[in-house]
C-alpha cells in the first residue's frame, strides 16, 4: 500500500508539473500574441494556412501567401503611410533611408527607346566606365530597356549584386558601345545648392533622410560666405525622413523656442528645442503636393516663426510619424506610431496640409521637368517667385 501510495503521490506531482508547464506555456503564448483575443485571431490565420497548404488543387506558395496576409491587415488600417515590407524590400528601404542604394550611380530620365543619363555621380561604377550625361541607356545584359518602368529597370540592375554584367549605351549621335559593369553601394546628398542671381542661396532639400542636416548646413554656411544675403529651400518633392535631420536643421536656422512635438497613442507628448543661435536672413520655401511629413513640419515650423515665407503649392497633411517593426524573417511593418504637431499645436494630418503664402501653379511639363531635375531656375515659375518674396 505504501508503494502504491508513493507511485500514485508520483504520478499527481508529474501532472501537477505538466499542467502548470501547459499553463506556463498558454500564458507565454497569450503574452506573446499580446492578449487571448489576439492569440485566437493568430490560430484563425494558422488554421486558413493549414487549409490552403492541404487542400489547395496547387501547390501554394505559402511565403507569398503570408506576405498577402500581413500586408492586407495593414492596409485595413487605412492609413496610406502604413504598409508591410518584405525582407528584400526593407533591405531596400534602409539603404535608402541611409541615402544610399544598389546601382551604378547614375541620375535618368524615361525616353521611348530607353533612359537618357542627367547626370553621373562621381566614383561610382558608372562614372568609373566612362558613362556621360547625354548618353541612353539601351540594354542590361542584352535586355532592351524600351518599355521598361524606372523601376523596372533598377530592380533589374540591383538584381546582379556584385557580378559584371553588359551595359549597352548610345552616345548623343547614335554611335552605341557596350560596357562592362557591376554595382555598388551609392551615397548620394540629399543636398544640392547654388547661388542665384540677386546673391540668394537656393538650397534643395531631397529629403530628411541621413547626411541630410550636416549636408544642408554645410550649404548653408558655404552660401553665407560667398556672400548670399537671402535664401531659398525647395522641399518640393521631398518625402520626409528622420524627424532628428530636420530638428538639426531648425535648430540652426530657428531662434529659441519649440520646434517639434510628437504625441503617442496614449496622449504622452514629447517636444523639442532650439537654442538661441539662429541664421537671421530672408527666405523662403518652396512646397508642393509631393512635401510631405520632415518637409511639410519643416516649412511650417519656418513660417509660424515668421522665418521664412511659403511659395508654391498647397501640401498634402501627413503629420505622422513612422517606426519599422522587423519581423523574424528580415520582413517589417512600417506603422504610423505618433502624430506630430507644430510649435503652435498644429496637427497638420487633421489640417489637411499647409497653404502658400504665396500661390503658384506649375504646369504639367513644368511639374514633370521638375521632379526630374530637368526644370532650368529661369523656367521655374515657383522659384521666381520665391526669389522675389525675399529680394
Amino acid at each position: 500500500m505504501k508503494k502504491t501510495g508513493r507511485i500514485i503521490s508520483y504520478i499527481s506531482v508529474a501532472l501537477v508539473t505538466a499542467l502548470l508547464c501547459f499553463a506556463g506555456m498558454s500564458l507565454w503564448l497569450v503574452n506573446m500574441a499580446g492578449g487571448a483575443d489576439n492569440l485566437e485571431r493568430g490560430a484563425k490565420l494558422v488554421q486558413a494556412l493549414r487549409v490552403i497548404d492541404e487542400k489547395f488543387v496547387e501547390e501554394p506558395d505559402l511565403d507569398a501567401a503570408v506576405d498577402t496576409a500581413i500586408s492586407g491587415m495593414v492596409a485595413s488600417l487605412g492609413d496610406k503611410w502604413s504598409y508591410y515590407m518584405t525582407a528584400d524590400e526593407y533591405e531596400a528601404y534602409t539603404l535608402a533611408s541611409q541615402n544610399s542604394y544598389r546601382g551604378i550611380g547614375v541620375t535618368i530620365t524615361p525616353e521611348e527607346r530607353g533612359f537618357r543619363v542627367v547626370n553621373v555621380t562621381r566614383d561610382t561604377p558608372a562614372y568609373e566606365a566612362g558613362i556621360l550625361p547625354g548618353e541612353l541607356l539601351t540594354a542590361v545584359a542584352g535586355e532592351s530597356t524600351a518599355g521598361m518602368t524606372t523601376e523596372e529597370l533598377q530592380t533589374l540592375i540591383a538584381s546582379f549584386g556584385d557580378e559584371s554584367f553588359e551595359l549597352t549605351v548610345e552616345d548623343e549621335s547614335g554611335g552605341a558601345r557596350t560596357v562592362s559593369i557591376s554595382t555598388a553601394s551609392v551615397y548620394t546628398s540629399p543636398v544640392s545648392s547654388m547661388m542665384l542671381d540677386g546673391d540668394v542661396g537656393y538650397i534643395i532639400l531631397n529629403n530628411f533622410r541621413s547626411g541630410c542636416a550636416e549636408d544642408a548646413i554645410a550649404a548653408i554656411e558655404q552660401l553665407m560666405a560667398d556672400g548670399a544675403k537671402a535664401l531659398v529651400f525647395d522641399v518640393r518633392y521631398n518625402g520626409g525622413g528622420y524627424v532628428y535631420e530636420m530638428t538639426d536643421l531648425l535648430d540652426y536656422l530657428l531662434p529659441e523656442g519649440t520646434i517639434f512635438t510628437s504625441v503617442s497613442r496614449s496622449g504622452e507628448t514629447e517636444t523639442v528645442e532650439s537654442d538661441a543661435d539662429c541664421v537671421e536672413l530672408p527666405m523662403a520655401v518652396l512646397i508642393n503636393d509631393s512635401s510631405y511629413s520632415a518637409a511639410e513640419l519643416f516649412a511650417a515650423q519656418l513660417s509660424e516663426y515668421g522665418w521664412a515665407t511659403t511659395v508654391g503649392e498647397a501640401t498634402t497633411g501627413k503629420g505622422r510619424s513612422q517606426v519599422s517593426y522587423i519581423l523574424s524573417d528580415g520582413s517589417a511593418l512600417h506603422i504610423s506610431h505618433e502624430a506630430y504637431l507644430t510649435s503652435k499645436g498644429v496637427d497638420l494630418a487633421a489640417e489637411g496640409g499647409i497653404d502658400p503664402d504665396i500661390a503658384v501653379d506649375l504646369s504639367d511639363e513644368d511639374k514633370l521637368n521638375l521632379y526630374y531635375g530637368l526644370l532650368k531656375p529661369e523656367d521655374d515659375a515657383q522659384l521666381r517667385a520665391a526669389v522675389e518674396a525675399v529680394s
